[in-house]
């Protein structure tokens, strides 16, 4: 089983290292149990993938600590059904199971988030995708938040700021030089920002 970080999954999902559907490949993925065909693993994972990128982003889970991993369900009555877990990688325990829509009779096509906080004896959340998304949504006590369209706003700021500049006034150097470097700094930002999947930061961590 792959333990490859939850934003090491994402940025290679994002830039094909899981394009391929062989099964070698969908093992490093995260596969680790399937009862379906062995051709469904690809667009199961296509699917999920899209699960996991929404969450990701939670204070609940750990990015850089944490990894994800993929099972395909048979059960004795019901029927088949996918989930996708999050394990701590220190320890190797696990966090989280999401269904994306249960196989077992009475919740039938329920998504369900079960989870340690609980030992895992019942649901911490279920109905919708739309409820799940709501357990994993971030706590709203820090408003300080860096958006990816702000980065945007700041950075076209910036670049309106050097464009105000001749490229042979020498007679504000200061802020000739200030203007470059916050367009330099906040393009990077974005560029970081994109490559890891972030649509927000704590703006301390880059203020």
């Amino acid at each position: 089983m792959s333990n490859t970080t939850v934003r090491e999954f994402i940025r290679n999902y994002e830039n094909g290292t899981y394009s391929s559907p062989r099964m070698r490949t969908m093992i490093e993925a995260g596969w680790c149990d399937w009862f379906c065909e062995d051709e469904e693993l690809k667009p199961r994972l296509d699917a999920m993938f899209q699960k996991v990128k929404q969450i990701a982003m939670s204070s609940k889970i750990d990015m850089d600590r944490m990894y994800v991993y993929f099972k395909n369900n048979c059960l004795m009555e019901g029927g088949t059904y996918d989930d996708f877990r999050f394990c701590d990688i220190p320890g190797n325990s696990l966090v989280y199971t999401i269904t994306l829509a249960s196989g077992h009779r009475k919740t039938a096509g329920q998504s369900e988030v079960w989870g340690k906080e609980n030992d895992f004896k019942e649901a911490l959340a279920k109905g919708t995708w739309d409820d799940i998304e709501n357990f994993f949504k971030p706590e709203e006590k820090n408003t300080n938040k860096l958006t990816l369209e702000k980065a945007l706003a700041k950075r076209n700021e910036a670049r309106s700021r050097r464009r105000s500049f001749d490229d042979d006034d020498y007679e504000t150097p200061k802020g000739l030089l200030n203007a470059e470097y916050d367009w330099g700094f906040w393009d990077a930002v974005i560029t970081i920002m994109k490559n890891c999947g972030m649509k927000e930061l704590d703006a301390k961590a880059v203020l």
